[in-house]
Order: structure tokens, then C-alpha cells, then sequence
């Protein structure tokens, strides 16, 4: 199983151990496929972009605040797995973003 995406080691209380959260690059392809499934998820995914784009062409430095909408996002990434949008949330709408809108699939 090729790993796509995995966090840094974090605390995990309940084992009380250091644990790193990954994604396999067919858990990746199955939340773009959902996302390509729904028009909500893709049409906020699109709409953080051209945040990201408007705020870079001003020279801000971070990242603007996700539009409300990317709760259709995260609400199938939460079907996969529950820690995912906490712990790599961030790392999995990169990569499906990048994977959706440089194919032109959206």
C-alpha cells in the first residue's frame, strides 16, 4: 500500500504512544472520487482556490480562512475516517484539489 499523505508523529491518548496518521494513495482516490460526486464539495474546494490565488496576488504570506461551504468537504473525508479532517485535513484537500483541477475533471 503506497502512502499518499501522512502527519507528523502525534500524542494519541488512548494508546498513550506517538502515532503518525496516514493515507494510502487508494484512500486518496476514493475521497476525490466522492468529491468529484458531489457538486457542493467540488464547487468549495474551487472557491478556497481562488481565496488562495486572490490572497497570494495581494503578498499575503497565509492562507485565507476556508469558506463555510468546505463543511461538504470535510463531511466525506469524515466518511473515510473520522481524525482525518483534524490531523491531515489540510494535506488531503491539497492533494485533491490539485488532483480534481489539473486534470480539468471539474
Amino acid at each position: 500500500m503506497t502512502i499518499a499523505i501522512s502527519s507528523v508523529p502525534i500524542w494519541d491518548p488512548e494508546t498513550k504512544k506517538k502515532i503518525v496518521i496516514e493515507v494510502s494513495e487508494i484512500q486518496l482516490e476514493a475521497i476525490v472520487t466522492d468529491t468529484l460526486a458531489c457538486p457542493q464539495a467540488v464547487d468549495a474546494l474551487k472557491k478556497y482556490e481562488d481565496l488562495c490565488a486572490r490572497s497570494h496576488a495581494q503578498g499575503k504570506t497565509s492562507s485565507p480562512e476556508r469558506p463555510n461551504e468546505f463543511s461538504h468537504f470535510w463531511e466525506l473525508v469524515k466518511r473515510h475516517n473520522a481524525v482525518w479532517p483534524g490531523t491531515v485535513g489540510s494535506q488531503i484537500a491539497n492533494a485533491v484539489s490539485k488532483r480534481i483541477f489539473s486534470k480539468g475533471a471539474a
